[in-house]
């Protein structure tokens, strides 16, 4: 069976990070959600694989190259490019899955073929509590592809929604806002998310640390919190409630950092108080109250990929 991937959603709700990289991309608890969707295409045995998007851009192409490290062939289709590129791409093929790559699924995809295989249409959609996250297509009955242009809504459209089949004991996050994409990662540090572990080593009770990073000992993690890769936390650091630390991330001397999700190459200075925020080189969020701010202290915050 081969899948198809709707990477490139239109729309601003992520901004600003999305000024940066597109929702796929966005780490999860140390890992891109796209990625996290490739795991559980492999462990379905799927082996081909289109990313479809309506711009023309490589920043996939960059992070994912050609799918050999899952064992996957991916190929990239530009709709603005050509209407039909995903009909041409299914020529060979009677069905296919379709995902979202801004949505986080749990472990469902075998589930859903077996579900579905019985209800007849051209796409039926799997709902995850009452959403649809991902779909069955099918040739159509005259023997052609004709792919719907958005086969989960969007610019205005509803999601074309002919049949269903529910997936009630399944979970998803589509990350649509700021606040979706902070929940999510706070869920699956805690260990909340359906078939989901943050990857590391344990350090204590309540930290998980990923390869080749530092914490010095007198750091408290006193809730739940995941770091990603190279990161360091100096002397003093808490983390309170739960938190997400990307890669390459250094929170500088007694810093407190609550409940909130600090992305990859981001310098939190010394002795800062950080609390229900995302904050990615020297932007912080406010989650509560949606306020973006520009810190240009780089002693305060910096943007640590500016310098490598």
């Amino acid at each position: 069976m081969k899948a198809i991937i709707y990477w490139d959603r239109r729309g601003h709700s992520l901004a600003p990070l999305t000024d940066r990289l597109p929702p796929c991309l966005m780490p999860v608890a140390g890992r891109p959600l796209i990625e996290r969707t490739l795991d559980l295409l492999v462990d379905a045995g799927v082996r081909q694989v289109a990313l479809v998007s309506w711009t023309d851009h490589d920043c996939l192409i960059d992070a994912l190259g050609t799918g050999s490290r899952w064992g996957l062939t991916l190929d990239h289709l530009w709709l603005h490019q050509e209407s039909g590129a995903v009909d041409d791409w299914l020529d060979d093929a009677d069905e296919a899955l379709v995902l979202r790559g801004d949505a986080l699924i749990s472990p469902v995809i075998g589930a859903f073929l077996t579900i579905a295989a019985p209800v007849p249409g051209s796409l039926v959609h799997g709902t995850l509590q009452g959403r649809p996250a991902l779909a069955l297509a099918r040739r159509r009955a005259d023997g052609q592809w004709r792919f719907p242009e958005e086969p989960f809504g969007g610019r205005g459209r509803p999601t074309p929604m002919g049949r269903s089949v529910g997936l009630e004991w399944g979970a998803v996050s589509l990350v649509e806002t700021l606040a979706d994409y902070h929940a999510v990662n706070l869920s699956v540090v805690r260990g909340e998310f359906p078939g989901l572990v943050p990857f590391g080593r344990a350090i204590g009770l309540n930290l998980v640390a990923g390869a080749g990073s530092r914490v010095a000992s007198s750091v408290n993690a006193a809730g739940q919190a995941h770091m990603g890769a190279n990161s360091m936390l100096h002397r003093g650091v808490t983390l309170a409630g739960t938190v997400s630390v990307g890669e390459r991330v250094i929170i500088d001397r007694d810093t407190r950092v609550t409940d909130s999700v600090i992305l990859p190459d981001t310098y939190i200075g010394p002795s800062l108080s950080v609390d229900n925020a995302i904050i990615w080189g020297q932007t912080i969020i406010r989650i509560d109250t949606q306020a973006v701010l520009r810190v240009i202290d780089g002693f305060i915050l910096a943007d640590l990929g500016l310098h490598a």
